[in-house]
């Protein structure tokens, strides 16, 4: 796997249809780090400092596979139902 961006969101949560807080990843290249929870003021922020993102999902054989790359516009309206946060993790 080679660096998609500088961090990969794996999963969301939603208040009223927002985007409240979702699973963010280091992209270290090869791996990607811990996932870590954050509120979607911290991604905007990143966004706002140039830092990139890029969805992604565990295909069938475990493998992450790239989805989305993210930029404001589609972090806000995107909604990718299967893969909301199932467990809750300390914000960063």
């Amino acid at each position: 796997m080679s660096k998609w961006a500088d961090y990969v969101i794996t999963c969301v949560d939603y208040d009223d249809n927002k985007i409240s807080t979702v699973g963010v990843h280091v992209d270290n290249g090869d791996t990607l780090g811990d996932r870590k929870t954050w509120r979607r003021t911290e991604v905007v922020k990143e966004l706002d400092n140039d830092k990139t993102f890029v969805t992604a999902i565990k295909d069938s054989n475990g493998k992450w596979t790239k989805g989305t790359e993210g930029g404001r516009a589609s972090i806000q309206i995107s909604r990718p139902t299967p893969w909301r946060c199932a467990v809750a993790q300390p914000y960063r």
